[in-house]
């Protein structure tokens, strides 16, 4: 609630229900908290097979050795994004602390920038009338 004074005498009182902004935000949360744990548990597994697969390359035939590579990159680089998702599950949209990297310096990475600032809630505009009063002229 906020009372704002304008003109002579007059008070301008914003009152602003924010139960359902409230409520949406508990659930987004929620949401990638869960989606960001039920992730994490496949790809545990996809990176330990691959782990160990790529444990003595040696018994590898030649040709799957760079796939696997790869595939080991990209489990590692999603293993990031599911931390960085799991951060902004905990944070608030307007948080100004920075996310973990993967290399524990405090700068976000460039996805978990990009996703805090598009879940910053727009700018509202207030619904304000404003009254004109009449001036007589002679």
């Amino acid at each position: 609630m906020e009372i704002t004074r304008f003109g002579e005498g007059d008070r301008l009182l914003f009152v602003r229900d924010v139960t359902a902004t409230v409520r949406m935000e508990n659930v987004r949360k929620d949401f990638v908290a869960n989606v960001s744990h039920e992730l994490r548990t496949p790809l545990t597994v996809i990176s330990g097979y691959l782990g160990t697969f790529l444990g003595d390359p040696g018994k590898l035939d030649p040709r799957y050795l760079k796939p696997l590579q790869q595939m080991l990159q990209q489990a590692v680089r999603m293993e990031n994004l599911l931390k960085d998702l799991l951060w902004l599950s905990r944070s608030s949209p307007d948080s100004s602390s920075r996310a973990p990297s993967s290399r524990g310096s405090p700068v976000p990475s460039a996805s978990a920038s990009r996703a805090r600032r598009s879940l910053r809630p727009a700018p509202r505009r207030s619904p304000v009338r404003r009254r004109a009063r009449a001036i007589a002229t002679s």
